[in-house]
């Protein structure tokens, strides 16, 4: 599965991944000991970029 450094923005694979970190529900996986280090010194930070890319426009869509 390929998932996203969201500290670095790299792209990788997650059974490559050099770590992993568990944030509010939610994995996170690094390129690097630098990245998860960066990423576990303000994971909110990072975590509300992931949200960010997830949802660009900031808005949730209505069910009617």
């Amino acid at each position: 599965m390929e998932v996203r450094d969201e500290v670095c923005g790299m792209t990788l694979r997650a059974e490559n991944a050099a770590g992993r970190v568990e944030h509010s529900g939610r994995a996170f996986f690094f390129c690097s000991d630098g990245c998860q280090s960066l990423f576990q010194e303000d994971p909110d930070r990072y975590a509300a970029i992931a949200r960010q890319r997830e949802n660009p426009g900031g808005r949730h869509h209505r069910h009617l």
